[in-house]
């Protein structure tokens, strides 16, 4: 199983409810550069499904193992009030107030789990099919 990269917010801990529409995720570009390196991920995502699916493929032809995908990242990009960061991360917690990174619990991580069960209960109606499995992106 292969996980996507997920994305990180820019201020997240100023942010206190889910961004309405993507637009208000899409990187900021600052000084000619996006600001961190978040608005890579999306591309490197794009290109581990296509190896995926190449790999997939190649392999029904071999009778190899799958690859499966866990793509969690549309389900997270609008959830900048996620983080691990301002006052869900406790009085005890000596990290930075602006983690955007990382991920309270509960929050977008629980999610991330159901996926994960949903994708293994597919897997196992798949690997009754002779069919490859298709990573894919909305």
């Amino acid at each position: 199983m292969f996980r996507t990269s997920i994305p990180g917010h820019k201020e997240c801990d100023l942010h206190d409810t889910v961004y309405g529409h993507y637009r208000e995720y899409c990187p900021r570009i600052v000084n000619g550069a996006f600001w961190h390196w978040w608005g890579e991920l999306p591309p490197y995502n794009d290109y581990a499904i296509r190896i995926i699916n190449e790999w997939n493929l190649l392999n029904t032809v071999k009778s190899g193992a799958n690859i499966e995908l866990l793509d969690p990242w549309y389900m997270t990009v609008l959830r900048p009030d996620g983080h691990l960061s301002g006052s869900d991360a406790g009085p005890s917690c000596n990290m930075s107030p602006q983690e955007c990174m990382l991920y309270s619990l509960p929050g977008p991580v629980d999610w991330w789990n159901h996926l994960l069960l949903m994708q293994l209960k597919d897997v196992e109606i798949h690997l009754d099919s002779s069919s490859p499995l298709q990573a894919w992106r909305i």
